[in-house]
């Protein structure tokens, strides 16, 4: 989504777009990935930041 937002409307943005990712380490086991991937609080955290700007 971010990289269509970027291509086709860069220029009307007014906030930069922010990417929401796990962490920069290898993905963990079965166990553990729940907590490497974003999770909806972190998602929801990084639109408000983005729609704070505007």
């Amino acid at each position: 989504i971010a990289a269509r937002l970027a291509e086709h409307a860069i220029y009307d943005l007014v906030a930069p777009v922010e990417r929401v990712t796990g962490y920069d380490v290898p993905i963990p086991l079965f166990r553990l990935e729940m907590k490497y991937l974003p999770s909806v609080e972190k998602i929801v955290a990084a639109a408000k930041r983005t729609l704070a700007v505007s």
